[in-house]
């Protein structure tokens, strides 16, 4: 029985650094987005917002704002530590994640269904269809937890972060991957980017959290 106890020891232990160091690494990505593309818009400057946002720039703020509180409250709610030890930080940091959430998709809704759209309402339309999943999967999850369900509280949390994060991988995929050969113009690349910042880990994330449930 002790080897048994200190066999499930290990690898509890193992598991929490591995979180660990995978909620680090997230950080440093999440640190890295923020002060290299996101604080350039608090200057408020239009040459910086560009055509497309300058118009659209306060409910741009918003969705900045939101999405970053919820990018950095996100790696918190998912640290065993703190969620085992201290469960008021835990709640808290919760609500906060909600707010960010909430006013980030506020933004993101306002800059989906205003008139002007230089790149296209195929664009406004991943925007707005991203915001609905943002707003779902979030929304799932403080349901969940109301209810006590704290296995599906988890699951639908990730799936949350994973649509919070999704802002990131749009940079990265926009910023990182060819597209003239693709034979699109920038309208169409950015839509098809959108879609796949999060369609593509949801449909990742999912098989995983079915596959460990089979």
């Amino acid at each position: 029985m002790a080897e048994i106890s200190t066999d499930d020891g290990s690898n509890r232990g193992s598991i929490f650094r591995l979180q660990s160091l995978t909620l680090l690494i997230i950080c440093g990505i999440a640190l890295f987005f923020y002060f290299e593309y996101a604080t350039q818009y608090f200057l408020w400057d239009e040459e910086i917002f560009g055509p497309y946002y300058w118009g659209k720039r306060t409910a741009l703020i918003l969705h900045i704002g939101g999405a970053s509180l919820a990018l950095f409250m996100g790696p918190l709610q998912f640290w065993m530590g703190l969620r085992n030890q201290y469960m008021r930080v835990h709640r808290w940091t919760g609500r906060l994640y909600l707010v960010g959430v909430f006013v980030g998709s506020v933004g993101a809704f306002l800059m989906a269904t205003t008139p002007e759209q230089i790149l296209g309402w195929g664009f406004a339309f991943s925007l707005f269809g991203l915001a609905i999943a943002w707003v779902v999967t979030t929304g799932l999850a403080f349901l969940s937890i109301i209810r006590r369900k704290f296995l599906m509280h988890k699951e639908w949390m990730i799936r949350s972060y994973i649509v919070t994060f999704s802002f990131v991988f749009f940079r990265i995929l926009v910023d990182y991957v060819p597209h003239q050969s693709w034979g699109l113009d920038m309208a169409e690349y950015y839509t098809a980017m959108l879609w796949s910042c999060w369609v593509f880990p949801l449909l990742v994330a999912e098989v995983i959290i079915q596959g460990r449930r089979l």
